[in-house]
């Protein structure tokens, strides 16, 4: 339950994280966006026409439809090639916001977990990946985040100890024999009868 728990969590995030930047991307672009759709209609229009027909009954309105079509399908190519470039862009600004992320994660977990060092953290990827299903992206996305790698440690040291627990042999102490005690020699100073309540 723990495992699924923490996959869920964690997947979630990931999926919050890009799809707000993905709407952020959009928000900024919407423009560029939008104009590319209201091209690729304009040229769907154009699509429509019978252009063989066309050809042989007005070759000049031929013409004229043929070389706005053109020039509308250089425009949205163009519309298309500056917002993949943008997007482009991002992804790359991306990637180097995660590594910087990555780089104040290692020096927060350097100072707070003394065992902290490149062999540990690929330990914990394999625990991850291995032990608790996480994508390699999955624990990307968690290496950014200290509190994550912690919670991550914190388990696999958990594990690791039940183990040990688990593999070592119980001590058996040996029973000590129930002593008998018996009434013999006890001498009752006082009659009973005499005693007070207290």
């Amino acid at each position: 339950m723990r495992k699924d728990y923490t996959e869920k969590t964690m997947t979630l995030a990931e999926q919050r994280k890009t799809f707000e930047l993905e709407a952020k991307f959009h928000n900024e672009n919407i423009n560029d966006i939008a104009r590319v759709v209201a091209l690729n209609e304009q040229i769907n229009q154009y699509d429509q026409v019978d252009w063989n027909g066309l050809s042989e009954t007005d070759p000049v309105l031929w013409q004229k439809l043929f070389s706005q079509r053109a020039l509308l399908e250089r425009q949205r190519n163009q519309m298309v090639q500056e917002v993949t470039h943008k997007k482009q862009l991002r992804t790359s600004e991306m990637q180097q916001e995660i590594a910087r992320q990555i780089e104040a994660s290692d020096t927060v977990l350097k100072r707070e977990i003394k065992e902290w060092s490149p062999d540990l953290k690929a330990k914990l990827s394999n625990y991850a990946t291995n032990k608790l299903g996480f994508s390699a992206d999955e624990f990307s996305g968690a290496s950014a985040d200290p509190r994550q790698m912690k919670m991550l440690y914190f388990a696999h040291i958990g594990e690791q100890m039940l183990a040990k627990q688990a593999n070592r042999p119980r001590a058996v102490t040996p029973a000590k024999p129930v002593t008998n005690l018996t009434a013999k020699g006890a001498k009752v100073t006082r009659d009973p009868t005499q005693m007070s309540i207290s």
